[in-house]
């Protein structure tokens, strides 16, 4: 049968962190507000059916970053939150070289992942990826 699938998951966070500065390393913990947007439509000839969902999942986070050498660092934070009805997840590592105090490479790699199992659905999905980049502070 020809079978046509479309399927698109948005989201966006809001969150707040508590920074800490420790001698050579700084620490932050908080949390965020994800907003997810999930969209699912299945055709089949003539026949088909979608299913859309928006909502609001909370996650704990916490990170760090500590100096190597004067101008190399490690960089880490994850967000996070699982419960009996799924779980969502965003961690992120990455080694970030200092040009000057407004100009960073980077170079790492994220996990995100996350899903759901209920009465209506059950979904997981994990993307494994690596990183490269620049960033110019103003």
């Amino acid at each position: 049968q020809n079978t046509k699938v479309n399927y698109k998951f948005n989201s966006f966070r809001l969150g707040y962190f508590w920074n800490y500065v420790l001698t050579s390393s700084e620490v932050w913990f908080g949390g965020s507000l994800k907003i997810r947007d999930a969209f699912i439509k299945v055709s089949q000839n003539s026949i088909s059916d979608k299913y859309s969902n928006v909502g609001i999942v909370p996650l704990l986070g916490f990170g760090f970053e500590t100096q190597i050498f004067k101008s190399l660092s490690l960089y880490h934070h994850t967000d996070a939150l699982g419960a009996s009805q799924g779980s969502a997840y965003d961690s992120q590592i990455d080694f970030r070289y200092y040009v000057s105090a407004q100009s960073i490479f980077s170079i790492g790699g994220r996990l995100l992942g996350g899903g759901a199992q209920n009465d209506t659905l059950e979904n997981f999905a994990q993307f494994t990826y690596y990183t490269v980049g620049y960033t110019n502070k103003f």
